[in-house]
């Protein structure tokens, strides 16, 4: 009984925050990847999950240009999530106004670009995405994948209720 309420306790300090996210804006590589990360999440832990989410931002974030017609010509062959942000923040209607508090809204909304920037070498040499010899801890993974799914749960609230006015 004690091992058992142990192991438990072990998979509940696993769990991120922030509720997996099903985006409406979502191709099916999108929901494959969410759907990845949150067994990973929940079956191995957050490290083995941060490759999946941080894969299913990056298809999210390209469905959005696409789907919106943002001007995907203006960046590389294979645009990364730093450009793909930059490009949405910079052109999507849905991201121009910001409400009453539209300073410091667009601080946040900068600042995004900035947590993206750092995903990329949090994934690509502290995950499993790659033979990495030292991977994030546990706790900054955790902190990543729910950075990660809040900026997808903004963005598509954003995007969707602006396709809908």
């Amino acid at each position: 009984a004690a091992e058992t309420l142990l192991a438990m306790q072990e998979v509940s300090t696993q769990v991120a925050a922030v509720e997996p996210t099903s985006p409406k804006l979502a191709s099916e590589l999108v929901r494959q990847a969410l759907a990845d990360a949150a067994s990973l999440l929940e079956v191995q832990g957050p490290v083995s999950a941060l490759d999946r989410v941080h894969t299913a931002l990056h298809g999210y974030l390209k469905t959005v240009c696409r789907s919106s017609g943002l001007d995907m010509a203006l960046l590389p062959a294979d645009p990364g999530v730093t450009q793909l942000f930059k490009l949405m923040r910079e052109n999507h209607p849905a991201l121009q106004d910001m409400g009453v508090q539209d300073d410091a809204m667009r601080k946040i909304v900068f600042s995004i670009g900035n947590i993206l920037d750092a995903l990329n070498p949090l994934r690509n040499r502290g995950s499993l995405a790659h033979a990495n010899d030292q991977l994030v801890e546990r706790n900054e993974a955790l902190l990543a994948i729910n950075l990660t799914r809040s900026i997808i749960q903004y963005l598509d609230s954003k995007i969707v209720v602006d396709r809908n006015t």
